[in-house]
């Protein structure tokens, strides 16, 4: 019988990590990703075998090749994504993409030190950027529920 290795969902929310490993704590971190208000930080998650770890954790930095950054704005009922993923090659990376962007979505942060928005064309319901999260936590992929278009950010 061979054993299935677990995968652990390593977040930084509100510019600190926090990890998730069964159902319930991954179901709820992607419900505080999405769900509730992060003014200063966009939230950055990681599907991994084992936590993402900071180089202030042990000396040793560790990610995965790849991250999603999750920005929403739940009051209004927008989100936006941006995916990196990076191979031996190149760093690639992609924000969603709204065919019909509209002039109702927000500003929503990319990033704060830079003081950076996502474009209008990236905003979509935030039902969408919801199915999108959950199914980044089910693969670790790049979401195929999510139109996408090339970004320049990484």
């Amino acid at each position: 019988m061979t054993s299935r290795v677990e995968a652990v969902l390593s977040a930084v929310l509100d510019n600190h990590m926090r990890y998730a490993r069964s159902s319930e704590e991954i179901t709820a971190l992607v419900r505080q990703a999405v769900d509730v208000v992060h003014p200063d930080w966009p939230t950055l998650l990681y599907l991994w075998d084992r936590p993402c770890t900071s180089e202030e954790d042990d000396g040793e930095e560790g990610y995965p090749g790849h991250q999603l950054k999750v920005s929403t704005d739940p009051a209004n009922g927008w989100g936006a994504l941006h995916f990196i993923t990076e191979n031996p090659d190149a760093v690639q990376a992609w924000e969603t993409l709204n065919p019909e962007p509209s002039d109702a979505a927000p500003e929503l942060l990319f990033d704060a030190a830079a003081d950076s928005v996502f474009g209008r064309e990236a905003a979509l319901p935030i039902e969408t950027i919801r199915v999108a999260v959950t199914e980044f936590v089910a693969t670790g992929q790049r979401p195929e529920s999510v139109r996408w278009q090339p970004s320049m950010r990484v």
